[in-house]
């Protein structure tokens, strides 16, 4: 493969790739594992930045770089966003399991849930503690208390402390 100088789109390649210096020490670009996947976007991001920054429409190191860190960031937040299969209802059941999570080996007692959910409809909130329950995300214990039996949620993180804690060896 022939270079091109300092990271302007090669011509000669036939195929329009971005090909570092061959002075220059950067990672492969073809090698990133968005790189194949957002090419385009990555280069349109490079010149929108190079643009702002210079004038010019020769892609310096400093403006590939920003763009590839960018469409990194957007990707990791889409990555983030798969467990709730990118939908309202999926963000709101993920949105309890982490209340539940960041709970830790404690667990989260079905009172303090219900208050910290307290704008969603009784329905809604047992629906999606079901939902939980049934993929194995959350465990119900039951809570004794000085009054009537409660219900504790423990995150499936932190199931395995929390039986060392509750039934000791």
């Amino acid at each position: 493969m022939r270079t091109c100088r300092k990271l302007s789109v090669c011509t000669r390649s036939g195929i329009g790739r971005l090909v570092p210096d061959s002075r220059a020490s950067l990672i492969q670009l073809w090698q990133l594992p968005f790189f194949n996947r957002l090419r385009g976007e990555v280069l349109k991001l490079a010149v929108i930045f190079e643009v702002s920054q210079t004038g010019t429409l020769k892609v310096t190191e400093r403006a590939l770089n920003r763009a590839i860190a960018v469409v990194s960031e957007a990707e990791e937040t889409i990555i983030e966003f798969l467990p709730s299969g990118m939908s309202r209802e999926g963000s709101e059941v993920e949105k309890i399991a982490e209340r539940i999570r960041s709970a830790g080996p404690a667990g989260m007692p079905r009172s303090a849930l219900t208050r910290a959910f307290q704008h969603l409809r009784k329905r809604d909130r047992e629906e999606r503690l079901a939902t939980l329950t049934e993929s194995q995300k959350i465990y119900p214990f039951e809570l004794q208390t000085a009054g009537r039996r409660g219900l504790l949620y423990v995150h499936e993180e932190h199931l395995a402390e929390y039986l060392k804690l509750t039934r000791p060896s």
